[in-house]
């Protein structure tokens, strides 16, 4: 149990860290960070935390259908992202306009952001694969020997 919770709070930094870094790129680019005073840049950095862990939360409660590994547990994890990102984003903390071009905006950081926390997920699971089996490999040998 204290793993899966470790691994939920790891899964929450790397959306937070992720998201924080591309979100304040994206700030710099359109210019938006002069604007910005420190209170405003805490209040953001809280509220892009807060967003990281709701789909953190809704990740853990949805965590049978995710884990299925059908079509319907990838739309599953859409919806939790989609859903937060523009129920939390848009309705919540009024960072962008729902029907403005900047929802499809919004709409391509998202995908970028879970493209990489994917790869991040499926980098460290081949990894720990490839630990679990060198393990095995050398219960064999022991055996065998």
């Amino acid at each position: 149990m204290l793993n899966k919770i470790k691994w939920y709070i790891n899964f929450d930094c790397q959306i937070f860290t992720i998201m924080t870094l591309v979100l304040n790129f994206m700030y710099i680019i359109v210019g938006e960070v002069d604007d910005i005073n420190l209170f405003g840049y805490i209040q953001l950095t809280l509220q892009h935390f807060t967003l990281s862990t709701v789909i953190t939360i809704l990740f853990f409660l949805f965590k049978k259908i995710i884990a299925m590994r059908e079509w319907y547990s990838y739309l599953t994890t859409w919806l939790i992202v989609l859903v937060s990102v523009y129920g939390i984003g848009s309705l919540l903390f009024d960072w962008f306009d729902i029907n403005s071009w900047w929802s499809l905006i919004t709409l391509a950081i998202t995908i970028f952001i879970y493209v990489v926390i994917f790869l991040l997920n499926y980098i460290e699971n081949i990894k720990d694969s490839k630990n679990i089996n060198e393990k095995l490999n050398e219960m064999r040998e022991r055996n065998s020997e």
